[in-house]
Protein backbone atom coordinates (compact mmCIF):
# COMPACT_ATOMS: atom_id res chain seq x y z
CA UNK A 1 0.00 0.00 0.00
CA UNK A 2 1.59 3.34 -1.02
CA UNK A 3 0.32 6.78 0.07
CA UNK A 4 0.12 8.74 -3.21
CA UNK A 5 -0.04 12.71 -2.00
CA UNK A 6 3.51 13.50 -0.68
CA UNK A 7 4.58 16.17 -2.94
CA UNK A 8 5.70 18.48 0.08
CA UNK A 9 9.04 19.23 -1.25
CA UNK A 10 7.48 19.85 -4.80
CA UNK A 11 7.69 23.74 -4.40
CA UNK A 12 11.18 25.47 -4.42
CA UNK A 13 12.78 26.67 -1.07
CA UNK A 14 13.08 30.83 -1.03
CA UNK A 15 15.83 30.64 1.49
CA UNK A 16 19.32 30.43 0.74
CA UNK A 17 21.57 27.91 2.73
CA UNK A 18 23.05 30.82 4.78
CA UNK A 19 19.31 31.63 5.90
CA UNK A 20 18.44 28.57 6.59
CA UNK A 21 21.61 28.26 9.21
CA UNK A 22 20.63 31.43 10.52
CA UNK A 23 17.26 30.11 11.66
CA UNK A 24 19.04 26.54 12.60
CA UNK A 25 21.34 28.60 15.28
CA UNK A 26 18.33 29.63 16.87
CA UNK A 27 17.78 26.32 18.37
CA UNK A 28 21.40 24.50 17.90
CA UNK A 29 24.38 25.88 18.97
CA UNK A 30 26.62 24.05 16.96
CA UNK A 31 26.37 23.76 12.76
CA UNK A 32 24.16 21.59 11.63
CA UNK A 33 22.92 19.44 8.43
CA UNK A 34 19.51 20.66 7.01
CA UNK A 35 17.62 18.32 4.91
CA UNK A 36 14.28 19.74 3.63
CA UNK A 37 11.14 18.00 4.54
CA UNK A 38 8.28 20.46 3.49
CA UNK A 39 8.22 23.48 1.10
CA UNK A 40 3.92 23.28 0.75
CA UNK A 41 3.14 25.65 3.25
CA UNK A 42 5.57 26.09 5.51
CA UNK A 43 9.01 25.43 5.68
CA UNK A 44 10.66 22.89 6.83
CA UNK A 45 13.68 20.73 7.67
CA UNK A 46 15.46 18.46 9.42
CA UNK A 47 18.36 19.78 11.72
CA UNK A 48 20.73 17.26 12.92
CA UNK A 49 24.01 18.54 15.06
CA UNK A 50 26.17 16.79 17.92
CA UNK A 51 23.89 17.35 20.52
CA UNK A 52 20.79 16.80 19.15
CA UNK A 53 18.61 16.65 16.18
CA UNK A 54 15.45 18.87 15.55
CA UNK A 55 12.37 19.43 13.09
CA UNK A 56 12.79 22.90 12.27
CA UNK A 57 9.34 25.03 11.16
CA UNK A 58 8.89 28.34 9.26
CA UNK A 59 5.93 29.87 9.23
CA UNK A 60 5.94 33.35 7.26
CA UNK A 61 4.17 35.53 9.62
CA UNK A 62 1.86 36.65 6.81
CA UNK A 63 0.52 33.70 7.42
CA UNK A 64 0.29 32.84 10.95
CA UNK A 65 0.76 35.48 13.78
CA UNK A 66 3.03 34.83 16.95
CA UNK A 67 -0.33 34.35 18.79
CA UNK A 68 -1.83 31.75 17.09
CA UNK A 69 1.38 29.91 17.35
CA UNK A 70 1.37 30.17 20.83
CA UNK A 71 -2.47 28.86 20.92
CA UNK A 72 -1.18 25.90 19.01
CA UNK A 73 1.89 25.06 21.11
CA UNK A 74 -0.49 25.62 24.56
CA UNK A 75 -2.62 22.86 22.66
CA UNK A 76 -0.21 20.49 21.93
CA UNK A 77 1.16 20.51 25.26
CA UNK A 78 -2.58 19.96 26.78
CA UNK A 79 -3.50 17.21 24.53
CA UNK A 80 0.24 15.56 25.44
CA UNK A 81 -0.31 15.83 29.15
CA UNK A 82 -3.50 13.89 28.93
CA UNK A 83 -2.67 11.35 27.03
CA UNK A 84 -1.88 11.84 23.28
CA UNK A 85 1.33 11.24 21.93
CA UNK A 86 1.66 14.48 20.43
CA UNK A 87 4.83 15.82 19.81
CA UNK A 88 5.92 18.99 22.11
CA UNK A 89 7.85 21.91 20.80
CA UNK A 90 11.63 22.32 22.12
CA UNK A 91 13.24 25.16 23.52
CA UNK A 92 15.15 27.72 21.51
CA UNK A 93 18.68 28.94 23.17
CA UNK A 94 17.54 31.68 24.89
CA UNK A 95 14.55 29.64 26.08
CA UNK A 96 11.70 30.36 23.88
CA UNK A 97 9.40 28.13 21.99
CA UNK A 98 8.96 30.41 19.26
CA UNK A 99 12.11 32.93 17.66
CA UNK A 100 10.95 35.52 15.17
CA UNK A 101 14.11 35.79 12.17
CA UNK A 102 14.00 38.42 9.68
CA UNK A 103 15.17 36.58 6.08
CA UNK A 104 15.13 37.10 2.23
CA UNK A 105 13.54 40.07 3.42
CA UNK A 106 10.72 38.19 5.01
CA UNK A 107 9.45 37.70 8.24
CA UNK A 108 9.42 34.33 9.74
CA UNK A 109 8.39 32.63 12.97
CA UNK A 110 10.47 29.56 14.23
CA UNK A 111 9.57 26.61 16.22
CA UNK A 112 11.25 23.57 16.52
CA UNK A 113 9.84 19.73 17.87
CA UNK A 114 12.10 17.17 18.92
CA UNK A 115 12.90 14.46 16.05
CA UNK A 116 11.61 11.07 16.80
CA UNK A 117 12.32 8.31 14.38
CA UNK A 118 9.46 6.44 13.23
CA UNK A 119 7.13 5.05 11.00
CA UNK A 120 5.01 6.49 7.99
CA UNK A 121 1.57 4.86 7.40
CA UNK A 122 2.88 2.87 4.50
CA UNK A 123 5.62 1.57 5.94
CA UNK A 124 4.45 0.57 9.70
CA UNK A 125 4.95 -2.83 10.74
CA UNK A 126 1.33 -3.55 11.82
CA UNK A 127 -1.84 -4.97 10.02
CA UNK A 128 -4.02 -2.58 8.01
CA UNK A 129 -6.64 -2.95 10.53
CA UNK A 130 -4.21 -1.65 13.62
CA UNK A 131 -3.51 1.13 11.84
CA UNK A 132 -6.67 2.35 11.02
CA UNK A 133 -7.58 1.61 14.78
CA UNK A 134 -5.12 3.96 15.77
CA UNK A 135 -6.30 6.90 13.98
CA UNK A 136 -9.50 6.41 14.75
CA UNK A 137 -8.66 5.95 18.55
CA UNK A 138 -6.55 9.37 18.42
CA UNK A 139 -8.50 11.39 16.72
CA UNK A 140 -11.67 10.54 19.04
CA UNK A 141 -9.17 11.42 22.26
CA UNK A 142 -8.26 14.44 20.70
CA UNK A 143 -12.09 15.62 20.12
CA UNK A 144 -13.04 14.11 23.91
CA UNK A 145 -10.36 16.69 25.19
CA UNK A 146 -11.44 19.36 23.34
CA UNK A 147 -15.25 18.66 24.23
CA UNK A 148 -13.37 18.76 28.04
CA UNK A 149 -11.72 21.83 27.82
CA UNK A 150 -13.35 25.05 29.77
CA UNK A 151 -10.83 26.77 27.79
CA UNK A 152 -10.84 27.09 24.29
CA UNK A 153 -7.84 28.89 22.56
CA UNK A 154 -9.12 31.98 21.04
CA UNK A 155 -5.99 32.90 18.60
CA UNK A 156 -7.50 30.26 16.49
CA UNK A 157 -9.15 30.62 12.76
CA UNK A 158 -12.33 28.97 12.47
CA UNK A 159 -12.99 26.66 9.40
CA UNK A 160 -14.15 29.51 7.60
CA UNK A 161 -11.13 31.67 7.61
CA UNK A 162 -9.07 28.97 5.30
CA UNK A 163 -7.21 30.81 2.76
CA UNK A 164 -9.04 28.77 -0.11
CA UNK A 165 -12.51 29.57 1.70
CA UNK A 166 -12.00 32.80 1.73
CA UNK A 167 -10.53 33.03 -1.42
CA UNK A 168 -12.93 30.78 -3.24
CA UNK A 169 -14.26 33.35 -5.93
CA UNK A 170 -11.07 34.03 -7.11
CA UNK A 171 -10.27 30.85 -7.82
CA UNK A 172 -13.58 30.57 -9.92
CA UNK A 173 -11.83 30.34 -13.65
CA UNK A 174 -8.96 27.93 -12.70
CA UNK A 175 -11.18 25.15 -11.68
CA UNK A 176 -13.79 23.10 -13.72
CA UNK A 177 -17.35 24.04 -13.11
CA UNK A 178 -18.25 20.54 -11.56
CA UNK A 179 -15.98 21.37 -9.03
CA UNK A 180 -17.20 24.34 -8.32
CA UNK A 181 -20.75 23.34 -7.97
CA UNK A 182 -19.31 20.68 -5.74
CA UNK A 183 -17.86 23.15 -3.36
CA UNK A 184 -20.84 25.62 -3.27
CA UNK A 185 -23.23 22.31 -2.62
CA UNK A 186 -20.89 21.91 0.11
CA UNK A 187 -20.47 24.74 1.32
CA UNK A 188 -24.14 25.19 2.02
CA UNK A 189 -24.45 22.17 3.56
CA UNK A 190 -21.90 22.71 6.07
CA UNK A 191 -23.20 26.49 6.86
CA UNK A 192 -26.71 24.93 7.74
CA UNK A 193 -24.94 22.38 10.44
CA UNK A 194 -25.94 22.80 13.85
CA UNK A 195 -23.17 23.68 16.81
CA UNK A 196 -22.93 22.62 19.80
CA UNK A 197 -20.37 21.38 22.62
CA UNK A 198 -20.58 18.16 21.32
CA UNK A 199 -20.09 18.78 17.71
CA UNK A 200 -18.08 21.52 17.46
CA UNK A 201 -14.52 22.73 19.40
CA UNK A 202 -10.90 22.97 18.19
CA UNK A 203 -9.86 19.87 15.94
CA UNK A 204 -6.36 19.24 14.41
CA UNK A 205 -8.00 20.02 10.93
CA UNK A 206 -4.79 18.04 8.48
CA UNK A 207 -4.87 14.75 9.84
CA UNK A 208 -3.59 12.25 7.05
CA UNK A 209 -0.54 10.85 6.55
CA UNK A 210 2.28 12.62 6.51
CA UNK A 211 1.73 14.27 10.08
CA UNK A 212 1.41 11.02 12.28
CA UNK A 213 3.28 8.14 12.52
CA UNK A 214 4.53 5.13 14.78
CA UNK A 215 7.23 5.37 16.97
CA UNK A 216 8.07 2.32 18.87
CA UNK A 217 4.48 0.71 18.30
CA UNK A 218 2.20 3.90 19.39
CA UNK A 219 0.97 6.83 16.92
CA UNK A 220 2.47 10.04 16.85
CA UNK A 221 0.77 13.17 15.86
CA UNK A 222 1.82 16.45 14.93
CA UNK A 223 1.50 19.53 12.77
CA UNK A 224 -0.82 21.16 14.45
CA UNK A 225 -0.21 23.91 12.36
CA UNK A 226 -3.59 24.16 10.54
CA UNK A 227 -5.52 23.66 13.74
CA UNK A 228 -9.13 25.53 13.86
CA UNK A 229 -12.44 26.13 15.17
CA UNK A 230 -14.80 23.70 13.08
CA UNK A 231 -16.87 20.53 13.67
CA UNK A 232 -15.37 17.30 14.73
CA UNK A 233 -16.72 15.42 12.20
CA UNK A 234 -14.52 17.66 9.49
CA UNK A 235 -11.40 16.02 11.18
CA UNK A 236 -12.31 12.73 10.28
CA UNK A 237 -13.61 14.45 6.66
CA UNK A 238 -10.47 15.25 5.86
CA UNK A 239 -8.67 11.67 7.12
CA UNK A 240 -11.25 9.63 4.96
CA UNK A 241 -10.79 11.73 2.23
CA UNK A 242 -6.92 10.94 2.27
CA UNK A 243 -7.73 7.48 2.38
CA UNK A 244 -9.46 7.58 -1.13
CA UNK A 245 -5.77 8.33 -2.29
CA UNK A 246 -4.21 5.31 -1.41
CA UNK A 247 -3.27 2.44 -3.56
CA UNK A 248 -3.72 -1.10 -3.07
CA UNK A 249 -6.58 -0.57 -0.06
CA UNK A 250 -10.30 -1.62 0.31
CA UNK A 251 -11.59 1.86 1.13
CA UNK A 252 -14.93 0.84 1.65
CA UNK A 253 -13.86 -1.79 4.31
CA UNK A 254 -11.06 0.90 5.77
CA UNK A 255 -13.49 3.61 5.66
CA UNK A 256 -15.96 1.33 7.83
CA UNK A 257 -12.89 0.10 10.14
CA UNK A 258 -11.80 4.08 10.80
CA UNK A 259 -15.35 5.33 11.61
CA UNK A 260 -15.53 1.75 13.94
CA UNK A 261 -12.44 2.45 15.98
CA UNK A 262 -13.49 6.20 16.44
CA UNK A 263 -16.72 4.74 17.58
CA UNK A 264 -15.09 2.84 20.22
CA UNK A 265 -13.99 5.45 22.06
CA UNK A 266 -16.47 8.79 20.99
CA UNK A 267 -19.89 6.98 19.50
CA UNK A 268 -21.19 8.82 16.13
CA UNK A 269 -24.67 7.81 14.36
CA UNK A 270 -25.28 7.78 10.61
CA UNK A 271 -26.07 11.33 10.71
CA UNK A 272 -22.58 12.18 12.11
CA UNK A 273 -21.03 9.52 9.38
CA UNK A 274 -22.71 11.40 6.55
CA UNK A 275 -21.42 14.50 7.93
CA UNK A 276 -17.76 12.94 7.68
CA UNK A 277 -18.44 12.35 4.29
CA UNK A 278 -19.97 15.95 3.16
CA UNK A 279 -16.01 17.13 4.75
CA UNK A 280 -14.27 14.60 2.46
CA UNK A 281 -15.76 16.45 -0.07
CA UNK A 282 -15.50 19.98 1.22
CA UNK A 283 -11.69 18.93 2.05
CA UNK A 284 -10.99 17.35 -1.92
CA UNK A 285 -12.43 20.62 -3.34
CA UNK A 286 -10.16 22.75 -1.27
CA UNK A 287 -7.35 20.06 -1.82
CA UNK A 288 -8.00 20.74 -5.72
CA UNK A 289 -8.20 24.95 -5.30
CA UNK A 290 -4.90 24.70 -3.95
CA UNK A 291 -3.29 22.74 -6.52
CA UNK A 292 -5.11 24.78 -8.93
CA UNK A 293 -3.19 28.03 -7.42
CA UNK A 294 0.27 26.13 -7.29
CA UNK A 295 0.10 25.12 -11.02
CA UNK A 296 -1.52 28.58 -11.80
CA UNK A 297 2.14 29.56 -9.99
CA UNK A 298 4.48 27.17 -11.11
CA UNK A 299 3.50 26.27 -14.19
CA UNK A 300 5.18 23.07 -15.57
CA UNK A 301 6.08 21.93 -12.05
CA UNK A 302 5.46 17.89 -12.96
CA UNK A 303 4.55 16.92 -9.17
CA UNK A 304 1.79 19.80 -9.14
CA UNK A 305 0.36 17.71 -12.72
CA UNK A 306 0.78 14.51 -11.14
CA UNK A 307 -1.18 15.71 -8.18
CA UNK A 308 -3.80 16.44 -10.06
CA UNK A 309 -4.28 13.38 -11.11
CA UNK A 310 -4.40 11.80 -7.76
CA UNK A 311 -6.86 14.26 -6.83
CA UNK A 312 -9.07 12.77 -9.12
CA UNK A 313 -8.37 9.31 -9.16
CA UNK A 314 -9.26 9.57 -5.55
CA UNK A 315 -12.52 11.61 -6.52
CA UNK A 316 -13.37 8.56 -8.29
CA UNK A 317 -12.29 6.30 -4.97
CA UNK A 318 -14.54 8.17 -3.09
CA UNK A 319 -17.47 7.99 -5.43
CA UNK A 320 -17.24 4.13 -6.19
CA UNK A 321 -17.17 3.48 -2.20
CA UNK A 322 -20.30 5.66 -1.69
CA UNK A 323 -22.12 3.54 -4.55
CA UNK A 324 -21.82 0.13 -2.70
CA UNK A 325 -23.15 2.19 0.42
CA UNK A 326 -26.05 3.58 -0.93
CA UNK A 327 -28.04 2.01 2.51
CA UNK A 328 -25.88 3.94 4.54
CA UNK A 329 -26.28 7.48 3.07
CA UNK A 330 -29.88 8.09 2.33
CA UNK A 331 -31.74 9.71 4.27
CA UNK A 332 -33.31 7.77 7.50
CA UNK A 333 -30.50 4.97 7.13
CA UNK A 334 -30.35 2.88 10.12
CA UNK A 335 -26.65 1.92 9.82
CA UNK A 336 -24.77 0.83 13.13
CA UNK A 337 -24.42 4.18 15.50
CA UNK A 338 -20.98 2.80 16.61
CA UNK A 339 -19.54 3.01 13.29
CA UNK A 340 -22.18 4.43 10.79
CA UNK A 341 -22.21 1.75 8.37
CA UNK A 342 -25.04 -0.88 7.71
CA UNK A 343 -24.83 -4.28 9.67
CA UNK A 344 -25.19 -6.36 6.62
CA UNK A 345 -21.90 -4.38 5.06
Amino acid sequence: MRDRTDLARALPDPLSAQERAAAARLFLADDCTLAPLSTWENLVYKATGRAATLVLRLSAATRRTRSQLEAELDWIDMLASHGVHAIAPARSRGGHRIETIALGGASYHVCAFPFIAGCRFGHAPLELDRRLADIGHCLARMHTLSEQCAAQPRNRPAWSDDYFVVHAGEMQSRVPGAVRNLYDDCLAAIAALPRSLRSYGVIHNDFHARNFFWAEGTLCAFDFDDMAHSWYMNDLGITLNWLMSLEGCDHRAARRRLLAAYGEIRPIDPAEARQADLFADFRWCLDYFHTAHAIARYPGLAPLASRMNVLMGARAQALACRASLQAVLAPGSCGSARDGTDKKN
